[in-house]
């Protein structure tokens, strides 16, 4: 929750938990700066982003969103590879690893995760700036017995999200995306 007063901003941050949650979005950011610099032309990388939306089992106390769950989002580069966090996320989240075959494939990942439950942990991480903020920690897959959630929220995009995506950069087949689909997996971060 964002509340503007003067010149402050304040956050209302979700407390550092595990809970039940459920995907209720998956945005397409397209492709966005990554904030890494390529060793050898010290261009900035750009990668192919996703954010994945989840509610939490837990609803603010009070406030203007008093009653409503908590959100959380967080951003992933759309790869699959034995060290990519996308991958690490799916393999937690359904309790088993993203086979070749499935690379190769491919996975739609709205399919796979809007609708899915998972016990997700929330922590709080202090950014450069000295600001505390919230951050997926990790998923894990449902716990046999537990009552699946229903997401609570309609698929849309928030004007912020959207921002994002008309903010993404634009190409056309060229050199930067075919270098970083042909780099050493090494050397990609994510």
């Amino acid at each position: 929750m964002l509340m503007a007063g003067g010149s402050e901003i304040k956050r209302t941050l979700i407390p550092a938990e595990t809970y039940q949650a459920v995907c209720f979005d998956v945005w397409d950011l397209k492709w966005q700066k990554s904030g890494f610099f390529d060793e050898q032309t010290k261009k900035e990388i750009i990668q192919h982003k996703i954010k994945i939306g989840w509610e939490l089992n837990e609803t603010f106390p009070d406030g203007e969103l008093a009653g409503k769950r908590y959100r959380i989002y967080q951003d992933f580069t759309l790869i699959l590879g034995e060290k990519s966090n996308l991958e690490n996320l799916i393999s937690n989240w359904r309790g088993t690893s993203v086979t070749p075959e499935e690379r190769k494939s491919q996975i739609d990942i709205e399919k796979f995760a809007i609708g899915r439950n998972c016990m997700l942990s929330v922590i709080h991480k202090t950014s450069k700036k000295k600001n505390e903020y919230h951050a997926v920690g990790a998923v894990m897959q449902l716990p046999k017995g537990m009552m699946p959630m229903k997401p609570e929220s309609e698929r849309e995009t928030p004007k912020w999200i959207q921002k994002l995506i008309d903010q993404a950069q634009e190409f056309d087949n060229s050199e930067s995306v075919k270098d970083m689909y042909e780099a050493d997996e090494d050397k990609i971060p994510f």
